[in-house]
């Protein structure tokens, strides 16, 4: 019987380990971006400014004013605003990123509750790709 249940522990921990350290989806790096000096704040890119309807669920709405700031929608209500910069590198915080955090550029969003990062996986005239570096979310949106 203990034979059994330690099996089963090894086979549970064995799994919970794929499942978190197994990759979800293949990153793909921006293209063109050349590394920086850490944690270099980018000039504000402004392809990211305008209304972004999640491809994931069409009543989130994400709108990015060239001036840094951005709101955030729910089915049309208001859930959260702040600010927002580009960023050429997370500097030392890098480290707490892995592979993800190496090189490429990021989206930090200020909100109410403190900063949100977000590695920029695909920016242009229709559609943004962001990686959540917080738990590896993938959010991907379409110009409105």
């Amino acid at each position: 019987m203990s034979k059994i249940l330690i099996a089963g522990v090894v086979i549970i921990l064995v799994l919970v380990g794929v499942y978190f350290y197994w990759p979800a989806k293949e990153v793909v790096e921006p293209a063109g971006v050349i590394g920086q000096e850490s944690g270099e704040v980018a000039q504000n890119n402004s392809s990211y400014a305008g209304k972004w309807q999640s491809d994931e669920d069409a009543r989130y709405e994400l709108e990015i004013s060239a001036s840094g700031a951005f709101v955030e929608t729910y089915d049309g209500a208001e859930t959260d605003k702040g600010s927002w910069q580009e960023l050429a590198s997370l500097g030392a915080e890098a480290v707490n990123y892995g592979d993800l955090g190496t090189s490429g550029l990021f989206l930090k969003l200020e909100r109410g509750d403190g900063p949100y990062l977000y590695k920029v996986l695909k920016a242009d005239t229709s559609s943004l790709q962001l990686i959540y570096l917080g738990r590896g979310n993938i959010l991907s949106f379409t110009r409105k």
